[in-house]
């Protein structure tokens, strides 16, 4: 049984996304109600998500547990915002920065280089070379002697002569490799989540309605019926700009005479 709820999820989804791809002809009526609503829930959410900091981490410790302490050092650093109009304590604005700054570069660097350094060197030389088939031997062959090159690339910068330039040039057709592949995959990602678009639009059995909380896909059936009245709505505005020209070539030519 389809209900009315999940019928207005999937036509809202079908809005939007018709809305978006509509800007490949020009800004529109729909692109921008489209853009509106995107900026509007994003505000709104952002505004509840600070409300509830300011509850869980403000609010509920000092009215209920009695924790000063939470407010008074953050209110003087938050306080040194305003410091930002005075040109004699200009100095105190940067110490809420520094604080700001150093904080989320220290949070950033712990996760990036757990896992873009140690776990790829972890996964370099956490398993011997030689395995039980030929193929898998040949592959972790490849990604040692890849992976030697590639950093003998970039630490010895010096001019190559005689073996250590062809192992420059295998470190580059390495390092073109990896990036063609990643740039491939992103074009492959891409693309997927374009035809994911259109099968929304044309209301497809293959789209994972369950999994993107649009409901069953019995609901998207109902898909092409907004699809075909956003269609309507942007050949009347294709109709109108096409008016408008017609209409100003009209006028300017008696005018030229």
């Amino acid at each position: 049984m389809v209900t009315p709820l999940e019928i207005l999820f999937v036509w809202t989804a079908v809005f939007v996304s018709f809305g978006c791809l509509s800007y490949l002809y020009r800004e529109n009526p729909l692109f921008r109600a489209v853009e509106h609503l995107y900026v509007a829930l994003s505000v709104g959410y952002g505004v509840s998500v600070d409300l509830w900091y300011f509850q869980n981490y403000l609010y509920n410790p000092v009215v209920y547990r009695g924790r000063w302490d939470f407010v008074i050092p953050w209110a003087l650093i938050g306080l040194c915002y305003y410091f930002f109009f005075s040109r004699k304590y200009f100095w105190l604005y940067r110490i809420p920065i520094a604080i700001g700054i150093g904080y989320g570069t220290g949070a950033m660097l712990r996760g990036t280089v757990r896992a873009n350094f140690v776990a790829q060197i972890n996964a370099a030389i956490r398993d011997p070379l030689f395995a039980a088939d030929l193929f898998t031997t040949f592959n972790r062959f490849v990604l040692f002697i890849g992976t030697f090159v590639s950093i003998f690339f970039f630490i010895f910068t010096v001019e190559m002569r005689g073996p250590l330039k062809s192992a420059n040039r295998a470190a580059r057709l390495f390092i073109l490799g990896a990036l063609g592949a990643s740039f491939a995959n992103t074009v492959m990602g891409r693309e997927s989540l374009l035809i994911q678009r259109f099968q929304l639009l044309l209301g497809s059995k293959y789209f994972p309605w369950s999994a993107s909380g649009l409901g069953s896909p019995e609901a998207g059936a109902y898909a092409p019926i907004m699809t075909a009245l956003c269609c309507l709505g942007l050949l009347y505005i294709m109709y109108s700009d096409y008016r408008k020209k017609r209409a100003s070539t009209t006028s300017a030519a008696p005018a030229s005479n």
